[in-house]
């Protein structure tokens, strides 16, 4: 604010020029004056500071072709339409950056590599293509950011050459807001590695540019923050993951409800052990060693289904091998073959303690699928002998779960593991 002597009469002050120059071309003239005659010669600031507010923005609307100043190149000469285009090439930079730095950076590591070993082959090249920008994922940053920052701090300088401050004020702000912001992000959200993958030569180019500012200022960041590094799921999130992909989960997932159960079944193994897959004795199918194949007998095991039959002998806790099934289509039930002249297979035992993946890697090797678990662990096994046929047994038959289905190898048929339990 600027007053003369006689301190009636005042104007504001633009771009910081002189009082004396000021008054010669954009001074309120009287209309000011009057205001200032309705004051005392000691002025109240705080009147003051509201007038300088507001009385600028009616001097706009007042002043003959409302202009504020004489900016240097009014329409439409040549140069007014060059800096023109070059203030939408500033928005137009600006929206790149900010469009870029969600595309890439957006994605980890662990992202673009399922996308190259498992993505479609178009996902797949336009990951190759970003893969080294996520690497040195705080040089792009730094590169993106700092590209932005001075389009943006451009763009005012070059429209106050064209249009009036006042004008640059209102149209800069809503310009950087719509084309640099909300945009870009809106788009690359949902192409962002597309978009990446199409502009990965202009990245490079402004890595280059940019290179002695931006390259020690990510060093510096990898030394404060530490160099980015891929960021796996917990086993638990892994399997929410998994039902997320689901179909029956409503959120268009290509896997099947046996699928998923497989996938996360196969996950809980690592998690269980043998006492948590077994069953009671009394809920599994047994035969006596001394028992005939008779044609109740038959019956009996072609109404249970098992392809193997547990073999004990006087009590049916006293677990002592097993039987094939298959190797019974020569016995006649008129023959009352004994079972003891049948071939019983040895049974192998295993410790309550022991992970389910461990049994489930002595099964595939074909030579049972089904095991005695004793009570205990390694340390306590001179304490169990290997045919305690005296000692309580229990036997558990894992049921036809689907978590729980493997696949054997030398086959493609979906095998159960059968337990059995021996303390």
């Amino acid at each position: 604010m600027c007053l003369k002597d006689d301190g009636h009469e005042f104007v504001t002050i633009w771009n910081h020029e002189t009082c004396s120059s000021l008054r010669k071309g954009y001074t309120f003239g009287s209309w000011s004056k009057e205001i200032g005659k309705e004051f005392n010669s000691t002025y109240n600031v705080t009147i003051f500071a509201t007038l300088n507010f507001f009385l600028p923005i009616v001097h706009f609307f007042i002043t003959p072709n409302n202009t504020m100043h004489e900016y240097e190149f009014p329409c439409c000469g040549l140069d007014f339409w060059l800096f023109l285009t070059i203030c939408l090439v500033i928005v137009l930079l600006a929206g790149i950056t900010s469009g870029l730095a969600l595309g890439i950076l957006s994605y980890s590591q662990v992202d673009l590599e399922v996308l190259i070993k498992g993505g479609r082959p178009k996902e797949k090249r336009n990951a190759e293509r970003i893969q080294p920008f996520v690497k040195n994922g705080h040089f792009v940053l730094c590169t993106l950011l700092l590209g932005k920052s001075l389009a943006m701090e451009a763009l005012p300088i070059f429209m106050d050459l064209i249009i009036p401050s006042w004008y640059t004020i209102l149209m800069s702000a809503p310009l950087v807001t719509v084309f640099a912001e909300i945009l870009p992000q809106a788009v690359c959200s949902r192409y962002g590695l597309t978009f990446g993958a199409n502009l990965a030569p202009f990245t490079h180019l402004l890595l280059l540019i940019f290179f002695p500012i931006t390259y020690p200022a990510s060093k510096l960041l990898d030394w404060a923050l530490g160099k980015e590094h891929s960021v796996l799921l917990r086993r638990s999130e892994l399997k929410t993951f998994v039902d997320l992909h689901a179909d029956e989960a409503g959120k268009g997932g290509e896997l099947s409800h046996h699928e998923t159960s497989i996938i996360t079944g196969a996950m809980d193994l690592t998690q269980k052990t043998a006492i948590d897959a077994m069953t009671h004795i009394s809920e599994t199918f047994s035969l006596d060693i001394n028992s005939k194949l008779d044609m109740h007998t038959m019956t009996q095991i072609m109404s249970k289904g098992h392809s193997r039959v547990p073999i004990h002998t006087g009590n049916p806790r006293n677990i002592i091998g097993l039987i094939l099934v298959k190797n019974l289509i020569f016995c006649r039930p008129e023959d009352e073959t004994p079972i003891k002249n049948l071939i019983i297979r040895k049974i192998p035992r295993v410790y309550e303690s022991w992970p389910l993946y461990e049994i489930l890697n002595q099964f595939k090797k074909g030579h049972s699928h089904m095991a005695v678990v004793l009570k205990g662990n390694m340390e306590t096994e001179s304490t169990a002998p290997a045919h305690a046929v005296d000692s309580p047994v229990f036997l558990n038959i894992i049921t036809n779960q689907e978590s729980n289905q493997v696949q054997i190898n030398g086959g493609n048929i979906l095998h159960n593991l059968a337990i059995c339990y021996h303390i």
